[in-house]
C-alpha cells in the first residue's frame, strides 16, 4: 500500500468516526444543558410520589396511540362520480380531456399495442440489459433481463397503474409492492413513433430498474393517494382517487356533496372553491401546482388546497432553460407575454377550458382575436397569404421539443416524445418562417418552391445557430433538441451524423458518471475521483460532478479540493441543495458550528421538506446553545419523518434536558411503538422521560422490560438499570 492511499485511508476513517461520535456528542451537550436548568424539588410533590408504586411489564396496548400520527385516509375527498350526479354536463365534457387519464388502472382496452409478440422487446443502450413486455390475460408484465458474466437474470413485475396523458405522448407504467411501495418501471411507450423506450436508469444496480415514485410526481397525476409519512415512495392503495379530477381545483367536497344531498335545492351551504371568483394569482396557481416548477413540498403531500398561496405549500424553481424545468412550466413563459403583462385578467382559462377538450389552434386564435381584433393588431398579417392569416398560434405560440422529458429507445437516445406550445406569447421569427414554410409546400408553383427552399435554409441556419450556442454554454441536451430540429427540418446525412455525435457525447458523460458511482460503491474512490474529473474536463458546468466529486475529496481528506467543488454546485445550480448540505456537514464535523448553521439554513431554503438537511441543522443549533430553536427543528423532522432515527432520541434527550419531560413522553412512546419494545435504548429513554415527569408506574413498567431486554442483548447494563429501578422505588 502507498503513503498516498494509507494518508486517504486515515482520512476517510477520521471523518467517518466524527460522524459515527455526533450523536453521541449531542447527548453530552444536552447534559450540560440539563445541569444548567434544573429547578428545585417540589417537597409536597416528592412526599406525595413515595407511596409504593405497582410494577407491571410494560406493553404496546400501554402506550399511547395518539403519540403516533393517525392514517389521514382521504380527508372530505368525495370522489369525481359523486360530483356527476349535480354537475353532469361539465363532469361529461371533463372526461374528454387529457387530465382524468394522467394516473389510470392498468385496463387491457386502453393499453398500447407494444405487447403483441414480435414488437414486445428493447435492447437497452447497455448491451447487457434487455426488456420484455407480455401479456397474459388481464395481467401485464415487465421482465427485465441482465446478463452478468454470461449468465440472464430475469426479474418480472407486474404493471398496475399506468402514467401519462390519456395515450397521447407516452405512458409509463408503476409497479405497487406488497408492502406499498410504488414503483416507476423504466419501461414506457412513445406515441408519436409507436415504439418501446425506456427512462434512464443505471445498469450496475440490477433487478427491474425501477425508481421510487416520489410524492410530488403521485400529486401531479392524482387526486389523493394516502402518503406514509417518512418513506420516500410508500402508500396506502385503499381509498386512491386516482387522475387530476374535479376536486384538485375545486378542493375537497366531501362536506359540499353531504349537505346539498340533505338540503336538495338550496343555493346555499357548504361551498366549494368557484375558481372564477378566485384573486388572479390564486386562479391561476389552481393549475400551476402541477403546471410550474413547484416542486419543493413544504407541507405533506395532497395538502395543498386551491385557493391558498402557492408559496405556502411548494418552493418554486427559477429556471433559466427550459431543459431544466420540471416537466410542465408554462406559467413561467405566460408571464414574460406582453399580453400577460399589459392585462389583470388574464389568466389560464383564457385559452384553456378545464371542462372541454382542448384544440390549442382553434381555442387559442379565438382567444387572441378577442382581444386583437382590429387589423392592425397583426403587423405583418397583410404580407402574409391568406391561408395563414388566422394561425396566431403558429406564428405567436410554435410548438417546441420538450427535451427534459426524454427516452432511449431501440436505435437512439434522449428521444423527447412532446412537442409542447411555446408559451411565452411574441414574435418568433423562426416560427412564422416555418408557418410559411408548411404554406407553400402545399404549392407547386416555382416562385412557391423558391419560398421552400429559402425559408427551408433559415430554418436550418436557425437551428444550427441554437445548437451551437448550446454547445458553448454547455447546454448539451438543448443542443440535440437543436439537431433534432435540424433533422426535422431537412432530412441530411450531414444533419443525421451531426445528431448523432452529440447524442454519443452525452451518452459517454452520462455512462461515466454512472461508473463513477459504481466505483465508489465497490470502495474505489480513486478511479470514481479520476472518472468525475474527465467529465469536467468536457463538462465544468456539470453540478453533480462537482457536489459528488466534492464528497470524495473531502473522504480523501482533500478538505480545499472539497471545497472547492461544493461551492461550484451552487453557483452552477442555484436550485441544489447538496453542495450547502455537504459544505454544512463538513463544517459541522470540523466544530465550525456556526458556519454549519449558515450552510444548513441556505439548503433548507432550497429543500424545505428534506428531514436530512433540518436535522443536520439541529446539531448545529445544539452545539451552538440555541436550544429552543433545534428543537423545534427536531419536531419538524419529526413531521416529515415521524420515526427518525436519529432525531426522535435527540429530541427526547432536548425536551428531558431542558425540563420539558411531559412533552417527551409522546415522542418516546413514539419511539417505543416503532420499535415494538425491541429496542433497549429506546426503553431505556421511555424509562427515563416518565421518571422525569415523576409517572414512576409507567416508568417501572419500562426499566423492568428494559432489565429484561438488556439479559439478552447487552448484560453489562443490567445492573445501572436495576440501580436506576430501585432509586425509583425509594
Amino acid at each position: 500500500m502507498t503513503r498516498t492511499s494509507t494518508n486517504n485511508n486515515r482520512s476517510l476513517w477520521t471523518l467517518a468516526l466524527l460522524a459515527a461520535t455526533a450523536l453521541a456528542g449531542i447527548v453530552v451537550v444536552w447534559a450540560r444543558v440539563r445541569e444548567t436548568s434544573k429547578t428545585p424539588s417540589n417537597k409536597a410533590n416528592d412526599i406525595a410520589h413515595q407511596q409504593p408504586p405497582q410494577i407491571s411489564d410494560l406493553t404496546l396496548a400501554m402506550l399511547s396511540k395518539e403519540s403516533f400520527q393517525p392514517r389521514n385516509n382521504r380527508p372530505q375527498f368525495a370522489g369525481p362520480q359523486a360530483c356527476a350526479e349535480c354537475h353532469r354536463q361539465n363532469y361529461e365534457g371533463f372526461l374528454q380531456t387529457k387530465h382524468p387519464y394522467t394516473c389510470r388502472e392498468v385496463n387491457a382496452q386502453s393499453m398500447p399495442p407494444g405487447f403483441l409478440s414480435g414488437s414486445n422487446q428493447l435492447q437497452s443502450v447497455f448491451p447487457d440489459v434487455r426488456f420484455e413486455m407480455s401479456r397474459e390475460g388481464s395481467t401485464f408484465v415487465q421482465t427485465s433481463v441482465q446478463k452478468i458474466q454470461g449468465v440472464e437474470r430475469r426479474t418480472q413485475s407486474k404493471l398496475d397503474l399506468v402514467l401519462g396523458a390519456g395515450g397521447v405522448a407516452d405512458d409509463v407504467f408503476l409497479s405497487w409492492k406488497a408492502d406499498g411501495h410504488l414503483w416507476e418501471l423504466p419501461m414506457a411507450w412513445l406515441y408519436p413513433s409507436q415504439e418501446w423506450a425506456s427512462s434512464h436508469f443505471d445498469p450496475h444496480t440490477g433487478g427491474e430498474f425501477s425508481r421510487a415514485m416520489t410524492p410530488r410526481c403521485v400529486e401531479c397525476h392524482n387526486t389523493w393517494i394516502e402518503h406514509i409519512p417518512g418513506t420516500i415512495n410508500q402508500y396506502h392503495r385503499d381509498g386512491a382517487i386516482l387522475g387530476v379530477t374535479c376536486e384538485v381545483c375545486h378542493g375537497p367536497a366531501g362536506q359540499h356533496v353531504e349537505f346539498h344531498a340533505a338540503n336538495p335545492g338550496q343555493t346555499k351551504g357548504q361551498q366549494i372553491v368557484a375558481v372564477t371568483k378566485l384573486a388572479r394569482e390564486r386562479h391561476i396557481e389552481v393549475c400551476t401546482q402541477c403546471h410550474s416548477n413547484a416542486m419543493r413540498p413544504k407541507g405533506a403531500p395532497f395538502s395543498h388546497r386551491p385557493g391558498n398561496a402557492l408559496e405556502d405549500s411548494f418552493k418554486t424553481l427559477p429556471t433559466q432553460a427550459t431543459e431544466d424545468d420540471r416537466v410542465a412550466n408554462q406559467i413561467s413563459y405566460l408571464r414574460q407575454s406582453k399580453c400577460f403583462i399589459e392585462t389583470d385578467s388574464m389568466t389560464c382559462v383564457t385559452c384553456h377550458n378545464p371542462h372541454q377538450p382542448h384544440d390549442s389552434q382553434k381555442s387559442g386564435s379565438a382567444s387572441c382575436i378577442a382581444c386583437h381584433n382590429q387589423p392592425p393588431a397583426c403587423q405583418s398579417n397583410d404580407q402574409f397569404p391568406a391561408e395563414v392569416r388566422q394561425n396566431c398560434i403558429s406564428c405567436h405560440m410554435p410548438s417546441y421539443l420538450k427535451i427534459n422529458i426524454n427516452f432511449q429507445t431501440a436505435n437512439d437516445n434522449y428521444v423527447p416524445p412532446i412537442r409542447r406550445t411555446e408559451h411565452q406569447i411574441a414574435i418568433h421569427q423562426h416560427a412564422t418562417n416555418e408557418t410559411l414554410l408548411n404554406h407553400f409546400k402545399n404549392l407547386t408553383d416555382e416562385l412557391s418552391r423558391e419560398q421552400v427552399r429559402k425559408l427551408t435554409a433559415d430554418l436550418v441556419h436557425h437551428f444550427e445557430m441554437e445548437a451551437s450556442r448550446c454547445d458553448q454554454q454547455y447546454r448539451f441536451l438543448a443542443g440535440i433538441a437543436a439537431r433534432r430540429e435540424v433533422l426535422r427540418i431537412q432530412d441530411t446525412p450531414e444533419a443525421a451524423e451531426e445528431l448523432r455525435n452529440a447524442v454519443k457525447r452525452h451518452e459517454d458523460l452520462e455512462n461515466k458518471f454512472l461508473a463513477a458511482l459504481k466505483m465508489i460503491r465497490d470502495g474505489n474512490s480513486k478511479q470514481g475521483i479520476s472518472l468525475f474529473e474527465e467529465i469536467l474536463e468536457i463538462n465544468p458546468r456539470d453540478s453533480k460532478a462537482h457536489g459528488r466529486l466534492g464528497t470524495e475529496y473531502a473522504k480523501a481528506g482533500n478538505m480545499e479540493k472539497a471545497v472547492q467543488h461544493l461551492q461550484q454546485v451552487a453557483i452552477i445550480d442555484p436550485n441544489d441543495s447538496y453542495g450547502f448540505s455537504m459544505l454544512g456537514w463538513i463544517s459541522y464535523l470540523e466544530g465550525r458550528f456556526k458556519n454549519s448553521l449558515n450552510y444548513h439554513t441556505l439548503a433548507e431554503e432550497l429543500e424545505p421538506g428534506e428531514a436530512k438537511i433540518k436535522y443536520q441543522k439541529a446539531l448545529a443549533l445544539i452545539r451552538l446553545g440555541n436550544a429552543d430553536e433545534a428543537i423545534k427543528s427536531l419536531k419538524d423532522v419529526l413531521i416529515i419523518e415521524p420515526l427518525h432515527a436519529d432525531a426522535l432520541p435527540t429530541l427526547i434527550q432536548g425536551l428531558l434536558s431542558t425540563g420539558q419531560a411531559e412533552q417527551a413522553i409522546p415522542f418516546a412512546e413514539r419511539a417505543a411503538r416503532g420499535s415494538e419494545l425491541r429496542s433497549l435504548n429506546v426503553l431505556v429513554m421511555l424509562a427515563e422521560s416518565y421518571a422525569s415527569a415523576n409517572q414512576k408506574e409507567k416508568a417501572l413498567s419500562a426499566y423492568q422490560l428494559s432489565i429484561k431486554l438488556a439479559q439478552q442483548q447487552e448484560p453489562a447494563r443490567v445492573p445501572q438499570l436495576r440501580k436506576a429501578m430501585s432509586q425509583l422505588i425509594q
